[in-house]
């Protein structure tokens, strides 16, 4: 980890625990997890009813190091196309981000996960929650599945530069993962219709799954 975003890290993480948070060890992952590492070289940001890409390269260590640790959510890819890849501002519909820390604690929080639970989590987008969840609950209690392969093979990347190593799998995510089942929890950082059957049979036993409009499912 590096150790010049350690000071960023730790304010973001006093922020975040001054607010509704009450879990100390996810304030304490997202003051360990490296940000800037699962954002690339590029991200875009709002700009009218456009997307203006904004390269690491470009705005300087010190700058990029101020919006990844800014509790924003940064889109990294808009319909398909990756920031780094952006000759200038996109119009369309994001397809991949980097959701606000808050969010992603709170999500967890709300969801009721602790030390020892076995999680599934939908979408692996950049890998940054996926870090996260790994800091609480060690590699071993961590799937995440990702249907772009661009995007899971960016996120093994950068997770393995940060020093975690989940179970990683590209497919499809309606499907889940029956070969780490059973879990304690199903993260989803997707919209779907409805719960898939395959997320409720890999849910270990204990009653059946419930939504929740933070995306969490586990057992009643």
């Amino acid at each position: 980890m590096t150790g010049d975003t350690a000071s960023l890290r730790r304010a973001l993480a006093a922020k975040i625990g001054g607010g509704s948070l009450k879990d100390p060890a996810w304030r304490a992952a997202v003051g360990s997890v490296p940000r800037e590492l699962f954002l690339g070289a590029g991200l875009f940001r709002p700009h009218g009813s456009l997307w203006e890409p904004v390269r690491r390269a470009t705005v300087g260590e010190e700058e990029w190091h101020r919006l990844a640790y800014a509790d924003t959510t940064w889109v990294t890819q808009v319909e398909g196309v990756d920031a780094t890849e952006a000759v200038g501002p996109l119009t369309g519909r994001p397809t991949s981000s980097s959701t606000l820390p808050s969010l992603v604690v709170r999500t967890l929080e709300v969801a009721g996960i602790h030390d020892g639970d076995k999680v599934l989590e939908i979408g692996t987008g950049t890998g940054y929650s996926t870090a996260v969840i790994c800091h609480r609950l060690g590699d071993a209690n961590v799937t995440s599945v990702e249907y772009d392969s661009r995007l899971a093979e960016s996120a093994a990347a950068s997770l393995h530069t940060a020093g975690y190593a989940p179970t990683l799998v590209t497919g499809d995510g309606l499907h889940g993962y029956r070969d780490g089942a059973e879990y304690d929890a199903v993260v989803a950082t997707c919209a779907v219709r409805h719960i898939p059957r395959s997320w409720r049979w890999q849910l270990r036993d204990g009653g059946s799954p419930h939504p929740s409009a933070a995306g969490w499912w586990r057992p009643a």
